[in-house]
């Protein structure tokens, strides 16, 4: 490392330094030269998903402003939880009304992720609903036709899974496990 510096002297007789690639820098395919290896500098999934707009902020703001500090909530945490579920209740209550009416609901329900632990992607998201700043971005949109193509091959495997296991059949070799 020392001897690597863009001012260092040279090493002593019998030391030898192995060269390194000059700012770290790698000899990564682009995308054009191997269409199977993807390298992006941001991923989609997990950058600014969702175009909300000011009104949405504005809402969860005075929401989050709304539910007080910690140290307002401290041991209150089966208080806030009745708080929630008698507003869900409330919620629900007019919608019912408001669809009895034949009232149209002015609901304002984001998306949000199945859960933490499912893996994030766009497959199964049409790509015409996809936010304007990935469509415009060409490796973001192989990106997605990467995610769409891997959606199509697990619903096909998981289809031809499903018609052999009702024959019968065996059906694990669809599924390689893998670490054995």
């Amino acid at each position: 490392m020392v001897y690597g510096q863009a001012d260092a002297a040279s090493p002593p007789e019998g030391v030898v330094v192995p060269t390194a690639p000059i700012n770290g820098s790698t000899n990564t395919p682009s995308l054009g030269k191997n269409p199977e290896q993807l390298y992006m500098k941001l991923d989609p999934r997990i950058h600014w998903p969702h175009n909300r707009s000011n009104e949405w902020y504005k809402l969860k703001m005075e929401e989050i402003k709304a539910r007080g500090g910690r140290k307002a909530n401290f041991g209150k945490a089966a208080q806030r939880m009745r708080q929630q579920r008698l507003e869900a209740e409330r919620r629900a209550e007019e919608e019912m009304w408001a669809n009895e009416q034949g009232a149209s609901v002015s609901t304002n329900k984001q998306p949000h992720p199945w859960s933490h632990h499912r893996h994030m992607d766009f497959g199964d998201v049409p790509q015409e609903e996809l936010p304007s700043y990935v469509r415009k971005n060409p490796e973001w949109m192989h990106a997605t036709a990467w995610m769409r193509e891997n959606r199509e091959q697990n619903l096909r495997r998981n289809r031809e899974a499903a018609a052999l296991r009702a024959a019968g059949l065996p059906w694990e070799h669809l599924f390689p496990r893998s670490g054995r």
